[in-house]
């Protein structure tokens, strides 16, 4: 209740809206988020695993790396796996993740981020 006022005006950040431990919304933004569109930060690396039907082939959306913003668009042909990576007109190197159950997708690194990133709207082009 102490700082109610101060999440009431916006000023205190959350992540799509809701809190992530939220019931209901927040949980299954999460969900659609991390494990769908396959966005995840883990140590500031960006970890890009989409599971998506060929059908969303063109999808976009908005979101946020570190307060910066970006715009992940996905390029789905076969579907499998994370062939290429693109940020900002610039093609990057990845890591390829292991999962023994489908085709993983890719880690990119901070520093790699670091490089391509700008202050403006990124780019980020997933070709699966």
């Amino acid at each position: 209740m102490e700082h109610f006022n101060d999440l009431k005006e916006g000023k205190v950040g959350v992540k799509g809206g809701w809190r992530i431990y939220s019931s209901g919304p927040g949980i299954y933004l999460n969900q659609l988020i991390s494990n769908c569109l396959g966005i995840r930060i883990l140590n500031n690396n960006l970890i890009l695993d989409p599971v998506l039907p060929n059908k969303l082939n063109g999808l976009s959306f908005t979101y946020k790396y570190e307060g910066k913003p970006i715009e992940v668009k996905y390029h789905i042909r076969d579907n499998k796996g994370v062939k290429k990576v693109v940020i900002n007109n610039k093609e990057v190197t990845f890591k390829t993740l292991e999962n023994k159950y489908r085709h993983a997708g890719v880690i990119v690194t901070k520093e790699t981020l670091d490089v391509v990133f700008t202050p403006n709207l990124n780019i980020i082009e997933i070709y699966m």
